[in-house]
């Protein structure tokens, strides 16, 4: 997850991520679940809950007039 962020040019550290999936997991806007790797220890899965995708969807719908409102400043 942290390189997937890296390589979309968003910088976040490992230290921050963690605690913030945790936060999710607890407010249960994500679930999470461990499966087994051919190639190493288990690894943890996250996906959004059905809250987790309305609250997203919510989100989405601020952060478009958000972005429409300071596009429009000064014009």
């Amino acid at each position: 997850m942290v390189e997937a962020l890296h390589a979309c040019g968003f910088p976040v550290l490992e230290g921050t991520l963690y605690p913030l999936l945790n936060r999710l997991r607890r407010d249960g806007l994500i679930e999470h679940e461990w499966q087994e790797s051919a190639s190493g220890p288990p690894r943890k899965y996250f996906a959004l809950t059905a809250e987790g995708r309305t609250q997203l969807a919510r989100f989405r719908d601020y952060w478009t007039s958000l972005t429409h409102a300071l596009t429009n400043v000064g014009n």
